[in-house]
């Protein structure tokens, strides 16, 4: 009788060790199918780009799954094995391709591997990764991924072609984004700032960068010549040879974001009923010579104070 009791218990148990790994396999799904299609490439599905991209404001499309937003999510402790991903994509000051690649896994990747960069679907770079212990976070430039214009780019990474690391998840082994219109956009606004109970004034300006890549610190030079307004206002450009310039100022501004807007007062004040005619200009220099969507706007004029 005893026996039998334990030969049921032994069977109950047996039974339900099975009916809860059908449950386990329910919830948690089946294992990854090696010989399945790739399923970035198979989908196509744009995915969140990881915060602290300098490409967060730039109109454009994502393919492909970056390391996720928060570090332990989706996985709730890292897996036991390494787990390789871009973190971060960019076009540098320089105009190269800049990437971050970090390992989230569990473990090291044990040994060197590499990442392929393609423009526009050409591949321009290959870049050896050293190993990379768990937790580790590294950047690169692709010197071979320079962007000379500022027509729309499509610029992909694939992590670890050849398979060299045991990755966690090849999920995240391959990320891209279509970049409209890489470049910046600097120009200057010009206005008055009243001082000293609105008895006098400064000129105020602001350089602004309304593109969609960082721009390299600039040389901003503002010139200014005051006239009786009656007249016709003189070319504030010409004030340096001619030998009458009120104002002749010169700042280094940036770099500057996407968006990013510089502000200051330049010297010297004038009285309120003073009429002033001021030109700002961007001078650009290395390292890209003010590579912009429009250069048009790279010299402002405006009349401030009576006119």
């Amino acid at each position: 009788m005893k026996q039998r009791v334990a030969g049921g218990v032994l069977i109950a148990f047996v039974l339900a060790i099975g009916v809860l790994s059908d449950q386990i396999k329910a919830v948690g799904g089946q294992e990854p199918d090696s010989s399945a299609p790739n399923p970035v490439e198979e989908r196509g599905v744009p995915m969140p780009m990881a915060p602290g991209s300098t490409l967060q404001t730039l109109p454009q499309s994502k393919v492909g799954k970056p390391c996720p937003a928060r570090l332990g999510v989706p996985f709730e402790k890292p897996l036991p094995n390494p787990d390789v991903c871009i973190s971060a994509l960019s076009l540098n000051e320089t105009r190269h391709v800049a990437f971050t690649v970090r390992n989230i896994g569990g473990a090291g990747t044990g040994a060197p591997f590499l990442i392929d960069v393609y423009v526009n679907n050409g591949k321009t770079d290959s870049i050896q990764i050293p190993p990379m212990p768990n937790g580790a976070a590294l950047s690169f430039e692709a010197h071979n991924a320079f962007l000379a214009g500022c027509q729309t780019v499509s610029v992909r990474l694939i992590l670890d072609p050849q398979r060299t690391v045991p990755d966690a998840d090849r999920t995240n082994n391959e990320y891209a984004e279509n970049w409209l219109s890489p470049c910046p956009d600097i120009t200057a606004e010009i206005s008055q700032n009243k001082v000293n109970n609105n008895l006098q004034y400064y000129a105020h300006v602001k350089v602004s960068n309304q593109g969609t890549m960082p721009m390299p610190a600039v040389q901003v030079r503002t010139l200014g010549v005051t006239y009786n307004p009656t007249s016709t206002p003189p070319p504030p450009g010409q004030c340096i040879q001619n030998g009458n310039c009120d104002v002749k100022d010169s700042h280094t501004v940036g770099p500057l974001a996407p968006g990013q807007v510089v502000g200051y007062n330049v010297d010297p004040k004038f009285m309120i009923a003073q009429t002033l005619v001021v030109e700002v200009t961007i001078l650009c220099g290395p390292p890209n010579n003010c590579l912009e969507l429009n250069q048009a706007n790279n010299t402002v004029r405006k009349v401030i104070g009576p006119h």
